[in-house]
């Protein structure tokens, strides 16, 4: 059973592949500030990172970050803030070490 406290009623999901070879600054910069970053904006709940089992066809780490949020219209402040278009800056240094999708939705059902 999911405690309730670590609900949420919205959530962003960040698929990621990692060069397995070259991706360790990636992944420090990603554990030892993005995340912790994000979860300074308004509305964020928890964040979660969960290393996937399966790599990608090519052989690169697979990633799954979850983020949970108090609702979309928080959501949209972030991607629409200083803070996001500030992470799209630094990402550019790891351009080549890391493939990224992402997602996003309304929580329409909890079963426990």
């Amino acid at each position: 059973m999911v405690e309730r406290s670590h609900l949420a009623p919205f959530l962003y999901y960040v698929l990621l592949d990692v060069d397995p070879k070259k991706g360790d600054p990636f992944l420090k910069w990603l554990s030892g500030k993005h995340i912790q970053d994000v979860l300074t904006h308004p509305g964020f709940m928890w964040a979660r990172r969960v290393p996937l089992d399966e790599p990608a066809e090519d052989g690169w780490k697979k990633l799954l970050i979850v983020y949970g949020i108090n609702s979309r219209e928080d959501y949209q402040i972030y991607k629409d803030s200083d803070l996001f278009l500030q992470f799209k800056e630094e990402c550019k240094q790891f351009e080549g070490l890391y493939r990224v999708q992402r997602f996003s939705g309304q929580v329409d059902l909890v079963l426990d």
